[in-house]
């Protein structure tokens, strides 16, 4: 039996499924279908807590210059491909201030190998034209 309430009204109807009930009202509005979500799209890499500006509104920890260790250059490529093995496929790089990352070119190298659409988050702030050129 599916008994089906809308407001006043109620309907019955006999069913050969186990019985369900399914109740809405006009101040209870019937919940959305569920779905399963998509895969990430979006990928943001904050590569580093480091950073020569100390802007009031940013949202870096307030003791990130306490923060001695970062995530080794191997671990985040790791990180890359899992990101573009579940489906991402932009991949934003940031800090912190990224440029003051050794590393950045090969980041954005295997970036570029693994087909993402690849933004740099950075204020510029020791950007020469030879490192622009090598990323």
């Amino acid at each position: 039996m599916v008994t089906v309430t809308a407001g006043a009204r109620t309907a019955t109807t006999p069913a050969t499924t186990p019985t369900a009930t399914t109740t809405t009202t006009a101040t209870q509005p019937a919940a959305p279908p569920s779905h399963t979500p998509g895969p990430p799209l979006w990928l943001l890499a904050e590569l580093t807590y480091r950073c020569p500006l100390h802007c009031v509104f940013c949202y870096n920890p307030i003791d990130f210059a306490e923060q001695s260790s970062e995530i080794a250059t191997e671990d985040w490529l790791r990180v890359l491909r899992q990101g573009r093995a579940l489906g991402a496929v932009q991949l934003g790089l940031s800090g912190g201030e990224p440029l003051l990352r050794d590393d950045l070119e090969v980041i954005v190298a295997e970036a570029h190998h693994l087909g993402y659409y690849t933004n740099l988050l950075t204020s510029g702030v020791g950007l020469t034209r030879e490192r622009a050129a090598a990323l």
